[in-house]
C-alpha cells in the first residue's frame, strides 16, 4: 500500500474511532466520482438474456432461467431479491436479473413489485 493511501486510512480509523463507527470504507485512491455508479437502467428494455422466464428453488439452490432459455444456478445465499416501481424498473410479470458480485457468481432479481416475488418462485426438486 502506498505511504499516502496508509495515512488516508488510519485518518479515517482515527475519525471513525472519534465518531464512535464500527467499520471505515476505505474507496482508494481516486475522484469521488470514479467510485459512483453509472447511468441506472431501464429494465424494462432488458435484453432476452436477463428477463427472467422461471425460478425454481431446490435444496438450498435457486435456478433461474432466462428467455433465452440459458439456466444459471445460485446458492441461495448469493441471490438477492430486490423491487423497482419506478419508471425505470422491469414491466409487472417479467423480472429481471443482474449479475452481481466481482467475479459475477451473485445475482437480483428485480421484480415491479413485492407481491410478485414469492407467487414467481416455485419449489421443484
Amino acid at each position: 500500500m502506498r505511504e499516502s493511501m496508509k495515512r488516508r486510512v488510519a485518518v479515517a480509523m482515527l475519525w471513525a474511532g472519534m465518531l464512535g463507527a464500527s467499520a471505515v470504507i476505505v474507496l482508494g485512491p481516486g475522484t469521488a466520482a470514479a467510485h459512483q455508479q453509472g447511468p441506472k437502467m431501464h429494465l424494462a428494455d432488458a435484453p432476452p438474456d436477463q428477463r427472467v422466464e422461471t425460478i425454481t428453488y431446490c435444496g438450498g439452490i435457486y435456478r433461474v432461467i432466462t428467455k433465452e432459455g440459458a439456466p444459471v444456478e445460485y446458492p441461495e445465499f448469493d441471490l438477492r431479491f430486490k423491487t423497482d416501481s419506478g419508471p425505470d424498473g422491469p414491466s409487472p410479470g417479467t423480472p429481471v436479473v443482474l449479475k452481481a458480485g466481482m467475479r459475477g457468481d451473485r445475482g437480483f432479481i428485480i421484480f415491479s413489485a413485492p407481491g410478485e416475488i414469492s407467487g414467481f418462485i416455485k419449489t421443484k426438486c
